[in-house]
């Protein structure tokens, strides 16, 4: 099992970032900005794409930036 980093992320962990109210226009640009090589990969969701259990479930897990 990988040690957990001073942050509390871990060697493999990556970044879950829910967006709300963002046009679906955009998201194409989002997702290709989101995608480029760093420290960690990141995992990008539109709030209006999710179904409203996981929503709710993801919510109560969450800290807003």
């Amino acid at each position: 099992m990988a040690a957990a980093l001073a942050s509390g992320f871990r060697e493999h962990s990556d970044l879950d970032l829910l967006i709300e109210g963002m046009p679906p226009e955009a998201w194409l640009e989002a997702v290709a900005l989101a995608e480029r090589p760093g420290p960690l990969s990141v995992d990008l969701k539109r709030a209006e794409d999710l179904p409203p259990d996981l929503l709710a479930r993801l919510l109560r897990h969450s800290q807003e930036l």
